[in-house]
């Protein structure tokens, strides 16, 4: 019976081990997928042209701060760390509109113009 006892408990360890993991899982997963999910309104290109430093502030700390952090420095499941990027302002609009490894393309929920200013932004980001 001692037997039976001991193979039931590593069977409730077990599961207990797969529960772990599972929701392990599921936490990573939707801390990935929140990065820069909130709603937002686009702001039109002529209002991003007159105060790109101020809108890509604005819009990077709406969007960006979550995986990236307020100085750019956070790192969030192997987000860049922006105060190290050697990227050039176009390599820059690029990953940002098109998305990088983990991280979401901003093509559809910002436009051109939001999308520079955010990437101007972050130059300012570099120590």
């Amino acid at each position: 019976m001692a037997f039976y006892e001991k193979l039931g408990n590593l069977v409730l360890i077990n599961n207990m081990i797969r529960l772990f993991k599972n929701l392990l899982f599921i936490l990573s997963w939707s801390i990935l997928f929140s990065c820069g999910s909130k709603e937002q309104t686009k702001s039109t290109t002529a209002e991003t042209e007159q105060t790109p430093f101020m809108d890509g502030k604005t819009i990077y700390q709406r969007e960006c701060v979550l995986c990236h952090g307020e100085a750019g420095d956070k790192g969030v499941a192997g987000s860049a760390n922006l105060t190290q990027s050697i990227l050039s302002l176009d390599e820059r609009v690029y990953v940002i509109t098109n998305g990088r490894g983990i991280m979401q393309p901003f093509k559809s929920k910002l436009t051109p113009g939001e999308i520079e200013a955010v990437a101007r932004y972050t130059q300012e980001l570099k120590k």
